[in-house]
């Protein structure tokens, strides 16, 4: 297919026929209204007939519109929506990828970065970039210089298994870089990707056998990396010593969407440590939730 199914030429006709009949002569000064009647015009749970990416687009023209008609920057648009005031939101960096998104036996999906320390824009986009870097040069001397290459979302994938692994190597990146104490860490887990719904475990090695990993005590080749699977209870425990060891202040999708308990343990066990769990996949992906 076009792009590989990738087009957005259906997205355009959706505008032209679905949404353009209702919006034509419409004033842009309801931005709140406009996002409710594209949510009608739709119908659906999830966005499926318009498109959620189609009606986003011109959700965010509709507010620049508004912008142009107030005279004013699209910034303060949403400001005046949300009834704050403007400001800059702390950058987050995907320093490493698993999972779906990197082609490595990491089963966790991504670790990111949070220069939470920074006094402004700027230097929290220059701390990420230092930090990155460090951990580039730390991954292609510990695994060799083809390691360095990057998943999906642009951060480093290199051949590891262990999904505590990468917050050592953020640490150790951290402190060379010189921002100890300046930036925070999030993991998203993904856990659904890896949960098996047969017998309620998570398989944290179901990509080792998919991968050609370098030998050595710490990285088992495919062929003789055993199965690893833990029950949910054992997976809370890893993310609570994680959170115990290093910087984090945010666990994304800890388990499958559909584990209501454990998720809820978690969350309160967290809370008082100061760590926020991000339901994307069990209420964020499921509107009816």
């Amino acid at each position: 297919t076009r792009y590989s199914g990738q087009g957005v030429r259906q997205a355009v006709q959706n505008v032209a026929n679905f949404l353009l009949p209702e919006l034509r002569g419409r004033l842009c000064n309801d931005q709140l209204g406009l996002d409710e009647l594209l949510g009608k015009i739709d119908g659906s749970d999830n966005k499926s007939i318009v498109g959620a990416n189609t009606m986003l687009a011109v959700s965010v023209a509709h507010a620049r519109a508004m912008a142009d008609v107030e005279g004013v920057e699209l910034f303060d648009v949403f400001a005046k929506l949300s009834g704050g005031r403007p400001t800059l939101p702390v950058p987050i960096f995907t320093m490493i990828c698993g999972g779906r998104l990197g082609g490595n036996a990491l089963p966790v999906q991504q670790y990111s970065l949070a220069p939470t320390g920074a006094t402004s824009f700027s230097q929290a986009v220059q701390i990420g970039s230092e930090v990155y870097h460090a951990l580039r040069e730390i991954v292609k001397k510990k695994y060799g210089p083809d390691a360095a290459s990057t998943g999906e979302d642009g951060g480093l994938a290199p051949p590891i298994r262990s999904p505590t692994e990468p917050l050592q190597l953020l640490r150790q990146a951290i402190q060379q870089s010189g921002h100890s104490g300046r930036v925070k860490l999030s993991v998203c887990c993904a856990a659904g990707e890896f949960h098996c719904k047969d017998t309620g475990a998570y398989d944290l090695s179901y990509k080792a056998a998919q991968c050609n990993l370098a030998g050595g005590a710490d990285n088992p080749t495919s062929s003789d990396a055993a199965k690893e699977t833990v029950s949910a209870e054992a997976l809370a425990e890893m993310y609570l010593e994680w959170c115990g060891q290093f910087p984090i202040v945010a666990v994304e999708d800890p388990f499958e969407p559909d584990d209501f308990a454990t998720s809820a343990m978690l969350t309160r066990q967290l809370q008082t440590r100061g760590v926020t769990v991000v339901a994307h996949a069990m209420v964020g992906a499921q509107p009816a939730r």
